[in-house]
């Protein structure tokens, strides 16, 4: 069943260099974002700002996430990038809105 699933998700342009360049790219900018909005929400920033446990702890293992699936693109296995880091950024992304 794995290898079935493994054969659904796998491309041949997963192995191109141009591809896994962008595909790094994307993951930086998307780091940088969930870095900073990482921070914006661990701190204290306005008045009216709430802390969540539940969100700052999404949020870093979304952050886990996709610096495992970095090290994955720099190893030229891009798998974990198209699908497991788009997960977690929409279950962390669901769960931020509708907590606010």
């Amino acid at each position: 069943m794995f290898a079935q699933l493994h054969n659904f998700f796998n491309e041949e342009t997963d192995t191109d260099p141009s591809f896994l360049r962008i595909t790094r790219t994307i993951l930086i900018v998307i780091m940088a974002g969930n870095a900073i909005i990482l921070f914006l929400v661990s701190s204290n920033l306005g008045s009216e700002s709430h802390y969540l446990p539940a969100t700052f702890i999404l949020l870093l293992s979304a952050l886990i996430f996709e610096a495992i699936a970095f090290y994955y693109v720099n190893r030229g296995k891009p798998g974990m990038a198209k699908l497991i880091v788009p997960l977690a950024l929409i279950i962390t992304i669901t769960f931020s809105a509708s907590t606010y």
